[in-house]
C-alpha cells in the first residue's frame, strides 16, 4: 500500500485511490470473505484548504454493494468519472495520461474470464496487455488505432498462467507514446 502511494503520479486523490486498489484483496475485511469482496464499503475524501466543513473537494462514497461486487471497483469507476470531469475530455491526459480511463473489470477475482472496459477521449493508437508482477507481458489483448468510444475486451487467461496478481496495462502508441499508462489490477484464481 505504501509503495502504491509513493509511486503513483498525480494528486493526493490519485495516491489514495491507488492505496485502496493495493489493499483490495477478497476478505481483507474478514466479514466479507464469504461474499468474495474486500470490504463492505469504500470511500475517498479530499479537502482543499478553505473548503467548508463537511463539503470536501472530492467526496465519493460507496456504502454497500451486492455479493461479488467489490466496492473499491465501484469507487474506482466513480473516481475515474470524477477525474474525467475535473480535467475535461480535451485534457484527459491527466487520467492516466493516455487520454482515457480503465473501468472496474468484472468479475473479481478472475477465474475463467474478465471483461476489461476502457474509454478513450479521442481517437488514438493504444496497446492493451496483461502483465505479471515482474512487469513481463504475458498476453497482448489489443493493439492499434481505436476510435473515441468505450471499448470492451474479454480476457480468458491462458491455462499456463498460475494464480496470482496480474495487471491490465493500457498505453498509448504512435504519437501518444511516452505517456503514463493506465494499470488495472487483476487477481487470477485457478
Amino acid at each position: 500500500m505504501e509503495n502504491a502511494f509513493l509511486t503513483t503520479a498525480g494528486s493526493l486523490a490519485d495516491g489514495l485511490m491507488a492505496v485502496l486498489q493495493a489493499a483490495k484483496v477478497p476478505g481483507a475485511d474478514t466479514r466479507c470473505l464469504d461474499e468474495g469482496k474486500s470490504s463492505i464499503s469504500a470511500f475517498v475524501r479530499v479537502a482543499k484548504p478553505g473548503d467548508p466543513e463537511g463539503d470536501c473537494y472530492l467526496d465519493l462514497n460507496v456504502p454497500n454493494t451486492p455479493v461479488d461486487v467489490d466496492p473499491i471497483d465501484v469507487l474506482q469507476g466513480l473516481f475515474d468519472e470524477w477525474r474525467l470531469q475535473q480535467t475535461g475530455a480535451e485534457q484527459a491526459r491527466g487520467v492516466g495520461s493516455t487520454g482515457g480511463i480503465l473501468y472496474p473489470r468484472g468479475p473479481d477475482p478472475v477465474r475463467s474470464h474478465a471483461t476489461i472496459r476502457y474509454a478513450l477521449a479521442r481517437e488514438m493508437g493504444v496497446r492493451l496487455g496483461i502483465f505479471d508482477l515482474a512487469g513481463r507481458e504475458v498476453e497482448r489483448l489489443s493493439e492499434g488505432a481505436h476510435p473515441e468510444a468505450v471499448h470492451e475486451i474479454r480476457w480468458s487467461p491462458e491455462e499456463s498462467l498460475a494464480s496470482g496478481i496480474y495487471f491490465a496495462r493500457l498505453e498509448g502508441t504512435g504519437r501518444a507514446r511516452g505517456q503514463r499508462p493506465l494499470l488495472q489490477r487483476l487477481l487470477l484464481l485457478r
